[in-house]
């Protein structure tokens, strides 16, 4: 593949746009996600200027970004950890005081049962539902195969639900709105 800065650019921004926001929520940390996007775009652009043949550009930059993310990790395994108002966002404009306080009540309870489950199960599940990536392809970025990616989507929703069910279900969102 032999293509020009711009050209390039054009190819991959989008795939690197959504992969940034993907991350984010599936790693929990938006400027480290941003980063590894970044640096897997530099990377995969050395790759293609060097005249290296490469058939896939966006399952590339993919597989960089996780592989720098999972590398940052083990760097500082105790860094904090927090995903995206994803429940804010999807819920639109946001009128009075009282609706914005119930959504991030509402935010913080899908973060903190996001950061409940086990990190793999967060990751697919963010690149299947944020990044709209199908089975076969999550399993090739990942490394996995199709079956541990549906194993994966099945307990993640399952404990996804189990954490969420009681909260949402509670009185526990009208008390922290109210106080």
């Amino acid at each position: 593949m032999t293509l020009d800065p711009a050209e390039f650019a054009e190819l991959i921004q989008p795939e690197a746009d959504v992969l940034a926001r993907t991350l984010a929520v599936a790693w929990g940390d938006a400027d480290a996600a941003q980063d590894a996007v970044r640096e897997a775009v530099l990377r995969v652009w050395a790759k293609v200027a060097n005249g290296d043949d490469v058939h896939n550009p966006g399952g590339l930059l993919h597989t960089i970004a996780l592989n720098q993310l999972r590398d940052d990790a083990r760097r500082a395994p105790r860094a904090e950890r927090a995903v995206r108002r994803a429940a804010q966002e999807a819920a639109g404009p946001v009128e009075g005081p009282e609706n914005e306080a119930l959504l991030r009540v509402q935010a913080e309870i899908v973060r903190d049962a996001l950061a409940a489950i086990a990190p793999r199960q967060r990751l697919v599940l963010a690149l299947h539902y944020l990044a709209d990536l199908d089975v076969a392809t999550i399993a090739e970025q990942l490394g996995i195969t199709d079956g541990a990616v549906k194993n994966a989507l099945f307990n993640g929703r399952r404990n996804l639900a189990d954490k969420l069910r009681p909260k949402l279900q509670s009185e526990e969102i009208n008390n922290d709105v109210t106080t």
